[in-house]
């Protein structure tokens, strides 16, 4: 298990202040990775996980209509392309 840790520093005004941000991940990547590789990783499936619910949301496509992989597939491909020809 490995703990890698974030830190952002902000800039308020004309002080400079360190506001310290912690960001934890539990994992098991410890072996294979750097913990900067991890915290890349990390933020990398965060950014998707984010862009999926947003497309999601934005396309009605929370429920899918359908069991068949497939078909589901096909109706968030064609979705999302029609929406992108219209604007």
């Amino acid at each position: 298990m490995a703990l890698a840790e974030e830190l952002h520093p902000t800039h308020e005004n004309r002080d400079v202040t360190l506001n310290e941000h912690y960001t934890f991940f539990v994992t098991n990547l410890s072996e294979t990775f750097s913990p900067q590789a991890i915290v890349v990783s990390y933020q990398q499936r965060d950014t998707m996980e984010n862009f999926i619910k947003e497309t999601k949301n934005g396309f009605d496509l929370d429920q899918m209509k359908s069991h068949d992989f497939l078909v589901n597939e096909a109706r968030i491909m064609l979705t999302t392309y029609l929406s992108g020809s219209v604007h």
